[in-house]
Formats: C-alpha cells, structure tokens, sequence
C-alpha cells in the first residue's frame, strides 16, 4: 500500500472536517432561519400596509416589487386593488379574501395560504376610523414565496462567502501548524536514525510543549541513558582488560622464569594456580554483570529466600579468611528473589567488608532490612553515590564489578541498597 505523507492526511482531515461540518451548520441554520425569513415577510407587509394608510391618494402609489394589496371600505362594501394582484390571486380568491377580511375583529392578523399551488402570505390590517368618521379602512398585503426564497439566496450567498474566507484562512492556518509539525516529526525522525547508528552526542532540539514535545523530550532522556551506558560499558572494558592483563603477565613472567630455570616448578604452580583463580573469579563476576542486564525478574524462579539460613552458612566459609571479629544479629527473614541471586549480593558485600575492615564486621537482619558494617576508613562523600557503578576508582584504587553487581540484583528484586559513613566505620544498608 502506497504510503500517504502526514501533510495529506492533515489536508484530507481538514476537508473531510470542513464539509461534514458545512452541511452540518447548513442544515441547521436553514431550519433555524425559515421562521426568521417567515417573521420578515410579515414584517414587511405590515410596514407596506402601514405606508398605504397613511398615503390619501393610492393612484399615484408607487407599489413595493413583490407586493400586492386589496383596500377594503365597508362602508361602502367595496374594494379596490392593485395593478399587480392578478400575479398573486384570481378575482375569486380576492373576494374570499375581502370577505374573510371583513369578518375579521383583530387590528392586524397574519395568513399563510396555498392557492393554486402557490404558497402566499398576506397581512390583514384593520384600521377603525377617526373621530366621528366611522369608517373602517382594511388593507390586505399580500405576497408570494419570492420573497421569502429571495432572502434565503441572499444570506445563503453570504454564509457560502463566509465559508469560502473561513476555509481559506483555516486551511492556510492548518498548512502552517501543519508544516512546523511535519518539521518536527522529521526531525524526531533523523535523530532517531542517528542513534540508530550509534551517534549519541548529537542532542535533540525541538522546543515544544505539547505530546511531540514529551516524545522529544522521552527521546532526549533515552539518548543521554545509552550514552551514559556506552561511557559505562566503555569504563568496563577498560577496566575488565586491565584486571585481565595483570594476572595474564604475572602468569607469563613465571612460565618464562621457569623455562629459563631462574625459579622452580612447585612455586610455578602455586603461583599459576593463585592467578588463575584470581582470572577465574573476575571473568564470573563480569558474566554475572552481563547476564544481569538483560534479566526479567518476572523470569526469574524461587519465589522467596531465607535470609537468615543463608547468611549463616555464606559467613562460616569466612571464618577463617579474615582477622576482623565477625558478629551477627539475625532475625528471621524472607527476601524476594532466588537463592543464588541472594547468595552473590552477600558475598559480593562480604568480600568488600573482609578487604577494608580493621577489627570488626558486624551483620544484623530484620524484616526485609540487612546491613553489613565494617570499621574502615570513611569514604569520601563525593563517592557515596557512584561507588556501586562498575569499576569507580577510589582514593586506593577501584571498586571493580563487586558492589555493582550488588547494585544491579537489588534492584532487579525491588529492594534498594545504600552506603553510609557511621560510627567510625563504612555500613551497607539493604531495605526494602
């Protein structure tokens, strides 16, 4: 199907609009203004009867195109007529209009009548005589549908007239405010096609308060989110290819020591074995980074976790790896999330506390609530909040994937995790 551009919808729209709507008002203005032109005519008779009266001498009148009379004396049971008035009514309908007149008690009565299938109005208008004179004079108006059609053409021509100058200044107003949206749009369009081609740093310009404005300004937010990631991942692969390289050359320096017999085989081995775990458990925690990112908690199976089972069993394989005083105030406890997940972030957090702790790490949990402190030095406050991003150097080097990773599997379970200078110490705070 052949693609129809936004500037013809909008022109298809305007004019589906513009005529529904016409016909729309046509219709309604027609009904409403039939009686108004019905009133006029009336109106115009008795104003014609009104001049007839007062003028003496009707020979000379010079009769209203259009109009017709019948002056009616009953004191002499006569009447005269117009020269006109054969256009309107035979002579037996002007004498069942004398007659119909001279029955008639009201000053002024208004008619509509068809005769001879023709639609006609008339006025009758009773006027008593003056003073002593008791005479009546009656004058009947009469008219035919021509004037009441020749109105309707007059204001239907203006209303066309109205309409076309209405049409013309909306249309021409809709083509610009058409023009600045199709601009708009296409300008969405090409920054979208940037950043379908990897170009984040082009920032979107569009001043707009309306939806296409909030598309903008979503677009705007997605576009500094992929850079912010990009400068993340970026930092990652730095970081990644550095822990990576370190291990790698202390591996390769002793393998060329040994080949050259400057060093033995058993302290070889120990060494090796020591690095290698060391590559092992960075590339784990870089995989378990990257799986985390492309996690659906709703995927994710187990349900809920016993905190404080598996704290106990995580922290007694930590016996013995660390001088600190370990102590633990543990209440029962369920997470939401799995087991494993659960088992990492404890580690993770574990892991740093056993790096920087002096004497002691203390462990409490509540009801969806687990701290972890250790008495090492304050972190800087400028750093409290981007310690847990991957690879954030500190004072005395870097964080690496550990915290996070910590950060990432909170979240992905709806918790929030947070550190804290306290007491002397550094405390990680996990709530809900």
């Amino acid at each position: 199907m052949k693609k129809m551009g936004l500037s013809v919808q909008i022109t298809l729209v305007f004019f589906v609009a513009f005529i529904v709507t016409s016909l729309l008002l046509g219709i309604l203005i027609t009904n409403r203004l039939d009686e108004f032109y019905e009133n006029s005519v009336f109106e115009s008779l008795e104003a014609e009867g009104k001049a007839l009266k007062q003028n003496q001498d009707l020979s000379n009148y010079q009769q209203v195109e259009g109009m017709a009379y019948i002056q009616y004396i009953s004191s002499e049971k006569k009447y005269s007529t117009s020269d006109n008035i054969e256009q309107f009514l035979n002579v037996e309908s002007i004498k069942l209009l004398v007659n119909k007149a001279a029955a008639q008690s009201e000053t002024s009565v208004r008619y509509v009548n068809k005769v001879e299938d023709n639609l006609i109005y008339y006025v009758i208008l009773n006027y008593q005589g003056f003073y002593e004179i008791q005479q009546e004079d009656i004058f009947i108006l009469i008219t035919d549908n021509q004037m009441k059609t020749a109105m309707a053409r007059e204001t239907t021509i203006q209303i066309l007239l109205v309409s076309l100058v209405a049409f013309f200044v909306g249309y021409l107003l809709i083509l610009l405010w058409g023009f600045k949206l199709i601009k708009d749009a296409k300008n969405l369009s090409g920054y979208l096609n940037k950043i379908g081609d990897s170009n984040y740093q082009m920032k979107i310009q569009i001043s707009r308060h309306d939806e296409i404005g909030e598309i903008a300004n979503n677009i705007e937010m997605m576009r500094n989110k992929i850079n912010k990631n990009e400068k993340q991942k970026q930092e990652i692969i730095q970081g990644v290819s550095h822990d990576l390289k370190t291990p790698i050359a202390i591996i390769q320096s002793y393998a060329e020591a040994l080949k050259d017999g400057m060093c033995e085989p058993e302290e070889v081995a120990t060494i090796t074995e020591r690095e290698c775990k060391r590559l092992n458990d960075k590339v784990t925690k870089l995989l378990h980074l990257t799986r985390l990112n492309y996690v659906d908690v709703n995927n994710i199976k187990g349900g809920y976790t016993d905190m404080k089972q598996l704290i106990e069993s995580i922290i007694s394989l930590y016996n013995f790896q660390t001088d600190a005083d370990i102590l633990m105030e543990l209440s029962e406890s369920r997470f939401f999330g799995d087991k494993e997940s659960w088992r990492i972030v404890v580690e993770n957090l574990m892991d740093n506390a056993i790096r920087y702790a002096k004497v002691k790490i203390i462990i409490t949990l509540s009801e969806n609530k687990l701290t972890i402190y250790n008495d090492a030095s304050f972190i800087n406050e400028s750093q409290l909040n981007s310690i847990f991003n991957a690879y954030e150097k500190s004072i005395d080097g870097k964080f690496g994937l550990g915290l996070s990773i910590v950060k990432k599997t909170v979240d992905l379970f709806d918790y929030n995790v947070r550190v804290e200078n306290i007491n002397d110490g550094v405390i990680f705070i996990i709530s809900k």
